[in-house]
């Protein structure tokens, strides 16, 4: 298997320094290596690719190759880019080398791998030598690049740039061997961080003042040992010579190169913040090797994540966020959403929900909307005395039995609840009515959870200060039929339910809906005596809707049967008729006076 030395020089702690390589600076050239006799590295750009006529030539003038606007040449099934290039001078054994970055056309950043093309000649010949070097990064490009491997090193014709079958494609055993060096250069002070560096160095613009060389050899081919070349005794590869397969003792010429990064960290500061770092020391360095892993490898979430702290500095704040970063750790079948998620009461995945379908839009606005409701922020903890959350999945699908919304719970394992949305229910109801039944199928898996935990004590507002789980057991019936858990929103939730709706209102009713609806005039307790229409009234009657079938309704309200052709609810047993002529007068104004 190919081997690998490295010449240390700082010993570095995981997601404790930033970018340091040799591509990523200005033109500058960097001054000249103090530890490497006879050796320098020097990072330019197009200008000086352009005042090298051969190899200017060479990389741009093949017939397979052609320049584009942006820099980059076409090379049959990669592209060279040509804005930076790492150029490494080797005095004592008189040769010199050019390494570009380049990319294939399926390059997936994902994968942690970068591809050089490395030309390299002595002073006295003219043709280059072309070899194509794989770097794998465990830790991510934008991460700790001490931590690199060479997996891959092959000759290929410096005129076409394609393989020369040196190695076969079988790919022998020890077919290559490199050593890396760290250079530090003379006004390096031992700090990696380029920008900081800049005052020591005349404060000439932003450079990677500690920048690493790699020397690789091809010491054979399917078997063979490759005469020839020679590489000397000492770190920097000078001198020496002879025969044999190992480098320091013979075997293929050594080629000197440094590793050229893609443009995006070539073309600036390539300095680059470990967030997990940061937030970690938001946290009181509380997370565990585990989190902070995930953050690191998830840039998104901690760009939230650290944007949240940033501005949210109270212990409740970096409890939550604790909290959230360890849910997303145990469950990752979730996709949960940190913003979502830090206000509301519950850990959110809304994945599945994009903007691409009219529902999707729609859904995410009104969902938005929830989270910017104090009272939705704490719904459970203000109405439960509890602050335990719990992960809940949201999609859109079709439900068969009609209902605006569902929720499944495992109730044997409760850690993730599916609440579905039906699409048409959110086409053809008005932003707060769909707003209503999101919050009315978030109380819904919440009441599950609480089933399964039933260990938890927890005092409800007028009943008693009993626990909770007596309270479903004695009042409830221990949830076994669906119209129980309304029952228990009709009794508990109403109050909470119409506090979030009010807080939202402005958000989800346009300034002319709300006038119309003010205007109104109508008759629930009699036809001559006018009623104007109420807010408090309003959010009341509309968080009632799905109730209409628990024991509780029936028998303070009445009992309602659903007309699916005009969309009515007709009365059937009338129980309060004030209550009733309330409760469908209100539907009424919400399906004619709000639009969809």
């Amino acid at each position: 298997m190919p081997t690998k030395k490295i010449i240390p020089f700082i010993k570095t702690v995981v997601f404790a320094i930033v970018l340091c390589l040799s591509g990523c600076s200005s033109e500058s050239g960097l001054t000249e290596n103090t530890d490497q006799k006879g050796a320098v590295m020097l990072h330019k750009n197009y200008e000086f690719l352009r005042s090298r006529e051969s190899l200017f030539k060479v990389i741009t003038n093949s017939e397979t190759q052609k320049s584009t606007s942006k820099r980059t040449v076409q090379a049959l099934d990669f592209k060279i880019f040509t804005e930076r290039l790492t150029y490494v001078k080797n005095d004592e054994q008189a040769k010199e080398s050019f390494t570009f970055y380049i990319e294939r056309n399926n390059y997936s950043p994902a994968s942690n791998t970068i591809e050089n093309l490395i030309l390299t000649k002595r002073f006295n010949e003219e043709e280059y030598k072309a070899y194509i070097i794989t770097y794998f990064f465990p830790d991510g490009i934008a991460s700790e690049h001490k931590n690199f491997k060479v997996t891959g090193f092959k000759a290929v014709n410096s005129e076409t740039f394609s393989f020369n079958n040196l190695t076969s494609k079988s790919a022998c055993e020890n077919t290559y061997e490199y050593t890396v060096i760290e250079t530090a250069h003379k006004c390096y002070s031992g700090a990696h961080s380029g920008s900081s560096e800049a005052a020591n160095c005349e404060g000439k613009g932003s450079l990677p003042y500690s920048t690493y060389q790699v020397v690789a050899y091809q010491i054979a081919s399917c078997g063979e040992s490759m005469g020839g070349g020679g590489m000397g005794g000492d770190q920097s590869g000078a001198g020496g010579g002879g025969g044999g397969s190992t480098p320091g003792s013979g075997g293929g010429a050594p080629v000197d190169t440094g590793i050229s990064l893609p443009p995006s960290c070539q073309s600036v500061d390539c300095e680059v913040p470990i967030l997990a770092n940061d937030i970690n020391v938001l946290l009181g360095n509380t997370l565990n090797f585990e989190q902070l892993t995930f953050l690191f490898n998830n840039d998104n979430i901690a760009n939230e994540v650290k944007n949240y702290l940033d501005q949210n500095t109270n212990a409740a704040a970096k409890a939550l966020t604790t909290q959230i970063i360890g849910a997303m750790v145990a469950n990752p079948g979730l996709k949960i959403n940190f913003t979502a998620s830090v206000n509301s009461p519950m850990n959110i995945d809304i994945l599945a929900i994009t903007n691409a379908t009219t529902e999707g839009k729609k859904f995410i606005e009104v969902y938005d909307a929830l989270t910017k409701s104090p009272e939705f922020k704490k719904l459970f903890i203000d109405t439960f005395a509890e602050s335990k959350r719990f992960n809940v999945k949201f999609q859109i699908g079709s439900i068969s039995s009609g209902a605006g919304g569902t929720t499944d719970t495992n109730l044997l394992n409760p850690t993730t609840n599916i609440i579905t949305i039906d699409p048409n229910f959110i086409k053809n109801n008005s932003k707060l009515i769909v707003a209503k039944t999101i919050l009315h199928e978030c109380i819904h898996a919440f009441l599950n959870v609480k089933l399964c935990d039933a260990g938890s004590g927890m005092a409800i507002p007028n009943i008693n200060n009993m626990e909770f789980y007596n309270i479903v057991n004695q009042k409830y019936n221990g949830f076994t039929a669906t119209q129980n858990q309304h029952d228990f929103i009709y009794n508990n939730m109403i109050p909470t339910m119409k506090t979030v709706l009010a807080e939202i209102k402005n958000i989800l009713v346009s300034n002319s809906e709300s006038k119309s609806l003010q205007e109104l005039v109508f008759h629930p307790v009699s036809p001559t005596q006018d009623v104007y229409f109420n807010w408090d009234d309003f959010y009341k009657n509309i968080s009632l809707s799905g109730l209409q079938d628990c024991a509780f309704f029936k028998s303070e309200i009445g009992t309602l049967v659903h007309n699916p052709q005009t969309g009515e609810n007709i009365p059937t047993n009338i129980i309060d008729q004030v209550k009733m002529n309330y409760y469908n007068q209100y539907q009424t104004y919400v399906r004619l006076y709000l639009s969809k």
